[in-house]
């Protein structure tokens, strides 16, 4: 049976600060038998004003959060469902949430 942890945790504007927020507990996570983490929606963002999203939106398949949590899964060798990431769209006003799944 696979054992499965959950991240909750208060996000703010400060991307980098979230990640690195994210990355401890990832890392505290490793040391024990579970193998599959779940990330709440927003966890990389949660802004003041919408329109951050749009600023920190990323391309689907790279950028800075998608890369973060890429690494940290191949790192600590667990697989890890992101919550929510904004992507951006055809639409430049627009971004869609979007979970993705890393592998280890």
């Amino acid at each position: 049976m696979t054992k499965v942890a959950s991240i909750q945790l208060s996000s703010g504007p400060n991307v980098q600060a979230n990640l690195l927020e994210v990355g401890k507990y990832l890392e505290q996570i490793s040391k024990t038998s579970s193998k599959l983490v779940v990330l709440p929606e927003n966890f990389a963002l949660m802004p003041e004003n919408d329109s951050e999203f749009l600023t920190h939106s990323e391309t689907e398949g790279s950028g800075p959060i998608q890369e973060f949590i890429s690494d940290k899964a191949k790192v600590y060798k667990l697989w890890i469902i992101a919550g929510t990431i904004p992507i951006k769209t055809d639409n430049p006003k627009k971004v869609t949430s979007t979970t993705f799944v890393y592998n280890d």
